[in-house]
C-alpha cells in the first residue's frame, strides 16, 4: 500500500468533510483536525481551502487525461473515466458548485 503524502491527507480530510458539511462552512481548522496536521502545514501546501479544491479537481482530471494516447486507451475510456469520477465524487462536486461564489466560485 502506498503511503499518502501531505497534500493527499489534507485532500482526503476535506473530501470527508464536504460529504457532511457545506464547503463554505468548512474551515482550515476543520480540515487539519480531520487529518491530524496543523494549520501551518496546511498553508505550506495550499493558499486556502479554495486552492485545495482546485488542486483536488486538477489532480483528478490530470490522472484521467494522462492516460490519453496510452496503448489501448480510447476516447470512450476518457469519457467513461470522467463520468465515473463525477459519480464517485458527486457530493463534493455538487457541494463545491452550490456553495461557492464570486472570486472563490468553483
Amino acid at each position: 500500500m502506498q503511503r499518502r503524502n501531505t497534500k493527499e491527507l489534507i485532500s482526503d480530510s476535506f473530501l470527508k468533510l464536504s460529504a457532511k458539511k457545506s464547503v463554505d462552512k468548512i474551515t482550515v481548522k476543520d480540515i487539519v483536525n480531520g487529518c491530524g496536521l496543523t494549520a501551518p502545514t496546511f498553508y505550506n501546501h495550499f493558499h486556502d481551502k479554495y486552492d485545495l479544491m482546485v488542486w483536488i479537481y486538477a489532480t483528478s482530471a490530470e490522472k484521467i487525461m494522462s492516460r490519453i494516447g496510452k496503448s489501448g486507451y480510447q476516447w470512450r475510456d476518457t469519457l467513461s473515466d470522467g463520468i465515473k469520477y463525477a459519480l464517485d465524487n458527486k457530493n463534493f462536486l455538487i457541494n463545491a458548485i452550490e456553495h461557492t461564489g464570486g472570486y472563490d466560485s468553483f
